[in-house]
């Protein structure tokens, strides 16, 4: 008789959210990594979109976690325009359960922030739902799974 498999030592740290309107929103936490002492987490409202190379987030971002700009870039907007603006250094997180075995052998989740810090660029408008737009260069750390108006991110890197 064949081995079972324990797949519940393969279940992936997950986000479980929900798609509205066409649009994958989630929170997400934002922070300047320049801070090493006194580091504060700022929450946002973020939009997930798989069309876009980088992360952009907006003017407000940039004021309540008090970024500084180190550079400039030029970005290409939907409508194919190049736009020149601010780049910045932040600290991007998001939700994650881990699973792990509690006493007794049982299976339990906590939640935690998985994350990297990034170049970010400014968002060169105001959404009203939204003031992070969360790109691949974030979003490839995930797993990305879409069905329904269900959407699962699962996390196979130990992000720092």
């Amino acid at each position: 008789m064949p081995a079972q498999l324990d797949f519940k030592k393969y279940i992936l740290p997950t986000f479980v959210g929900s798609v509205h309107n066409r649009q994958i929103l989630l929170a997400v936490q934002v922070s300047d990594p320049s801070r090493t002492s006194n580091q504060t987490y700022h929450s946002y409202q973020a939009l997930l979109d798989t069309g876009a190379q980088m992360t952009l987030v907006t003017e407000k971002v940039e004021s309540e976690v008090g970024l500084v700009p180190i550079g400039s870039l030029n970005i290409t907007v939907a409508d194919g325009n190049t736009i020149n603006t601010n780049k910045y250094m932040v600290r991007l997180g998001i939700p994650i359960s881990n699973f792990v075995r509690l006493p007794g052998g049982t299976i339990g989740h906590q939640n935690v922030m998985r994350g990297s810090n990034l170049e970010v660029g400014e968002l060169p408008y105001n959404p009203a739902n939204h003031d992070v737009l969360v790109g691949m260069d974030f979003i490839h750390h995930f797993h990305i799974t879409l069905y329904s108006d269900n959407l699962i991110l699962s996390s196979w890197k130990n992000l720092s």
